[in-house]
């Protein structure tokens, strides 16, 4: 056959492809429904992935050798026939699911994701904001819309490449527009293989999303439909062929999991064996794969993959939300409820819009101003809604900021630092304070401000408040970590009565340790580089920085680890310490409150007990932390270690809940109002003696 005649499919759906969608949909529920049992079935998306480039490049060549062009509108609108109608469907219930089962506290960020997923944009959100898929906790019904929002992009672009090619060839045999084609998907192949290959080793979780990332994939199979047709039936080998990549597919499934680094290296398996399989097509001996999966069943599932995919992790998360966990009964409960329901949908939804035959679904113009409307209602509804709990967030942590200006005695800190009784110290009072203390910092500082460099910037930055420039003034450093930076407020709240003017140097996710050895274990490598030129940067300017008389510093140190994985035993910061108390410096550390394993706001919101909800065990601040061991090697007047642990902390639990307010805006930093509470008692025991500079 002549390298210009492309391997021309059947329009009728391919019993193989079906068997590997049944497969690709049923590796994804699995894993999500029992991620130990099979950690790496996430590769399902990967064979979809696989399968989209084939179809798709396989429809556009035969267009375009038939008609020499693609009809870019008539495509677009079959695609939005096809997708959109379920998809909208499942948004509009993940929206209910959203509203009736979710906490407060994730709402906002919820309806943020739907729009995005109507807009077919949700994978670029997940990847800016860095969110690892794997520690998915079944907030939002909707993070498997990532995938969709990459195929629709794939078929936003991938005609237009096709057509770009058509215009390079026009006027030229279709032997060199063959070559043109292949040679343009074969760019795409390699380009998005290295991005994805370099963006797992610096990035790996917005890599996961990116479509740059993922593009590689679609080209595989698209390069299986350049493949010269085979004309004999599957032979005996090609079927033992066949039947090891299915091997291989589902032994990638088992032995994968979430460090495997995808889309890099580790997904050539699964790509390659799913582009294989396609190309050795169906027939062969009885006992093929091919043969065998064309059992009845098998295509059923691989009908209804769509709707399949669409409708589990919803429901997932709404019976996640009802019962707190997921038994394996109700597992398999939502097994069936999902076949059902994805059955119905591809009934009553996808095939009467899909093969509808009247004017409005005939007109491509028709089909896609519908769909640009359905979208842009989409993303205005949930912009309005999102924009409407943010107001109403913003305004409850406004007023709470607002009682921490002059708490009384049991508001906040007040009721364990006062000398009140304060009997409901650790009942929430207001509901609606739960919004206090989530994502929304209402958190002025007089005469300035306090800024925090981002991540994978060396930059040393610095901001200013408290005393005005020109001020006598005492000058505090305020160095660390976003645990650093969440004590700004109550470094304000003593600002002026102790004539203090401070100047924050904080970097997130950095402790500001001498040991390169200690490093947090979620950032990038690209982070963790950055991060230890920033620090030594920072120990050295503040030390040579004559003006400054006090440093005060926290991190998050028990968090932190020897890149080994083994603890840090303190020597870092005790000798980062020790270079400012030489430099003639006061130097008080503040030792870190506890850290809960989840969001303290949504354990409130998700409680049904207002009192003393979510508590943690006291226990979790023993044994002594890495600044506390450090702290314990130095001996000088000039520095001082604070430690808070009995406000937040009894003898037995440590609480959430402190003087009727939430403490923490998540798992681990501290509200605005709440550190704010601390008033005039913080540092109250040292702060007195930084008047003798």
């Amino acid at each position: 056959m002549k390298s210009g005649t492309v391997r021309v499919e059947s329009r009728a759906q391919r019993a193989d492809i079906q068997s590997l969608r049944a497969l690709a949909v049923g590796l994804v529920i699995v894993n999500h429904l029992r991620p130990n049992d099979i950690p790496g079935g996430y590769l399902g998306v990967d064979v979809f992935f696989v399968i989209s480039g084939f179809l798709i490049t396989s429809h556009l060549r035969r267009e375009a050798d038939t008609t020499g062009t693609v009809n870019l509108a008539r495509f677009w609108a079959r695609r939005a026939k096809r997708l959109l109608p379920a998809a909208i469907l499942v948004l509009v219930a993940s929206a209910a699911i959203t509203y009736w089962l979710l906490p407060i506290t994730s709402v906002r960020q919820v309806l943020g994701e739907i729009g995005a997923a109507g807009g077919y944009f949700l994978n670029w959100v997940l990847a800016a904001n860095s969110q690892d898929y794997f520690a998915q906790d079944g907030v939002s019904p909707v993070t498997h819309y990532w995938s969709l929002s990459v195929e629709e992009q794939f078929y936003l672009v991938w005609p237009v490449l096709i057509l770009f090619g058509l215009f390079v060839s026009r006027r030229r045999s279709s032997r060199f527009r063959y070559w043109t084609l292949l040679g343009t998907l074969a760019v795409v192949f390699l380009g998005s293989f290295a991005w994805a290959i370099w963006s797992v080793a610096s990035e790996p979780n917005a890599a996961y999303f990116q479509t740059t990332g993922r593009a590689w994939e679609f080209a595989a199979g698209g390069l299986i439909a350049f493949l010269p047709a085979r004309r004999a039936k599957a032979t005996a080998a090609m079927s033992m062929l066949s039947w090891l990549l299915w091997g291989a597919l589902l032994g990638c499934a088992f032995a994968y999991g979430p460090a495997s680094g995808f889309p890099g290296m580790a997904a050539l398996i699964p790509v390659a064996a799913t582009s294989v399989l396609i190309a050795i097509g169906d027939g062969g001996p009885r006992w093929a794969p091919q043969r065998v999966f064309a059992w009845r069943p098998v295509q059923f599932i691989g009908d209804i993959s769509y709707s399949l995919y669409l409708w589990h992790w919803p429901l997932i998360v709404a019976v996640t939300a009802i019962a707190g966990t997921l038994s394996r009964l109700s597992a398999v409960g939502v097994v069936l409820v999902t076949v059902v329901l994805a059955w119905a949908t591809k009934r009553y939804v996808e095939d009467p819009v899909r093969f509808a035959k009247g004017r409005m679904w005939k007109t491509p113009a028709r089909v896609l101003a519908a769909t640009v409307a359905t979208v842009a209602i989409l993303l205005g509804g949930s912009a309005a809604a999102t924009a409407s709990i943010t107001v109403r967030a913003q305004q409850t942590a406004e007023a709470l900021y607002q009682q921490s200006l002059a708490p009384s005695e049991c508001f906040g800190a007040q009721a364990q630092l006062s000398e009140s009784s304060c009997p409901q110290s650790h009942e929430l009072l207001d509901e609606l304070q739960i919004l206090g203390g989530w994502g929304i910092q209402n958190a002025s500082v007089s005469n300035g401000t306090y800024c925090q460099q981002e991540r994978g910037n060396a930059e040393v930055l610095s901001c200013t408040f408290g005393m005005k420039d020109g001020e006598q003034a005492i000058d505090v450093a305020l160095v660390g970590d976003s645990h650093a930076g969440m004590w700004a407020t109550a470094f304000d709240a003593i600002a002026r009565s102790y004539g203090l003017r401070i100047t924050t140097y904080l970097n997130s996710a950095c402790p500001v340790t001498l040991d390169p050895r200690v490093a947090a274990a979620g950032p990038s490598p690209t982070h963790q580089a950055a991060c230890a030129t920033w620090r030594e940067s920072v120990v050295r300017e503040i030390a040579e920085d004559q003006t400054i008389d006090v440093v005060a510093t926290t991190a998050r140190d028990r968090a932190y680890s020897f890149a080994d994985g083994s603890p840090d035993d303190g020597s870092g910061y005790r000798d980062a310490w020790q270079s400012w108390l030489d430099s003639g410096k006061s130097v008080v550390v503040v030792n870190d409150p506890p850290i809960h394993q989840a969001s303290v706001p949504e354990c409130i919101a998700r409680s049904q007990d207002r009192v003393d909800p979510c508590t943690i065990p006291s226990s979790a601040m023993s044994p002594p932390s890495p600044m506390q061991v450090a702290a314990a090697g130095i001996a000088d007047p000039k520095f001082a270690f604070v430690d808070y642990t009995e406000v937040f902390c009894d003898p037995i639990v440590c609480h959430s809940v402190i003087g009727g307010i939430p403490v923490y805006l998540d798992n681990e930093h501290l509200t605005a109002a709440f550190a704010r509470s601390f008033g005039s008692s913080f540092l109250a025991d040292v702060t007195p003696t930084w008047s003798t500079h």
